[in-house]
């Protein structure tokens, strides 16, 4: 069975101010605490597979290693 995939990164949500560990949600290219999300969705069902939450301070496309989530080149500049 053949899928055709999208890959969103839903970068940066911002989050209210925690006074313990808030080194590890500050992004300090936003310059605010936050959390990225990482869907993957079937582009014809519209189904969510895979969903990923971490930290703002992580880059987005660490976490797409992360995930494990394997991206064809040619398929990447479709979306």
């Amino acid at each position: 069975m053949k899928l055709s995939l999208l890959i969103r990164v839903k970068n940066k949500k911002r989050i209210k101010n925690r006074n313990n560990k808030q080194k590890n949600f500050y992004s300090g290219k936003k310059r605010r605490h936050t959390l990225n999300s990482q869907l993957v969705v079937d582009k014809k069902t519209k189904q969510v597979i895979y969903t990923a939450c971490t930290n703002g301070k992580r880059h987005d496309f660490r976490l797409i290693k992360k995930s494990g989530t394997k991206i064809h080149p040619t398929s990447a500049r479709d979306y």
